[in-house]
């Protein structure tokens, strides 16, 4: 990373998506989110917390709201205490409720992040798909619908002011 060129001069931005250490119990995740957000802020053009992902024990439990105010509080002024801040999104599951959102929503908000990332990959296994007995987190077209529909919740509910990055997974080789 030393050779490319800094933060903001990139031809194509360099996004950090951070995850609690698998090993890390959740009382500490805070903790280990810190440690990583310290290490790679100074590379970064952009920084994602991963609060989502279905294969990492325990991380999901950070999408609750009050451990979601921690983390989100914590890394924002972490953030503020840096020379140059990085721009902070939070990346989402779609297993989420709307009210679930909301709560979201506004902890984004109370702490400034600058983006969501919706969705990541989904613990429910829609009929009809032949990965339907994988374990694991199932993305692409199962997820489609699902996803499509919390983006535009979300667009509605900040009435398109927050940035939405929306993923969804690879569908096919093209």
């Amino acid at each position: 990373l030393a050779r490319q060129p800094a933060p903001g001069h990139r031809r194509i931005p360099l996004g950090v998506n951070l995850g609690k250490s698998k090993v890390t119990d959740i009382s500490r995740a805070t903790e280990d989110y810190l440690a990583s957000f310290a290490r790679v802020a100074d590379f970064a053009d952009y920084v994602a917390l991963n609060v989502s992902s279905p294969n990492t024990p325990g991380l999901r439990q950070l999408q609750e709201e009050d451990r979601l105010r921690e983390l989100l509080g914590a890394i924002a002024a972490a953030n503020r205490a840096r020379t140059r801040r990085v721009p902070l999104l939070l990346k989402i599951a779609p297993d989420l409720t709307f009210r679930q959102i909301d709560a979201v929503l506004g902890a984004i908000a109370e702490f400034g992040f600058d983006g969501i990332i919706a969705t990541n990959t989904t613990l429910a296994r829609p009929g009809g798909f032949a990965t339907a007995n994988q374990a694991g987190g199932l993305s692409g077209r199962p997820l489609r619908r699902k996803s499509t529909e919390i983006v535009n919740y979300i667009a509605r509910a900040t009435a398109g002011r927050l940035p939405i990055i929306g993923v969804g997974g690879i569908e096919d080789v093209a």
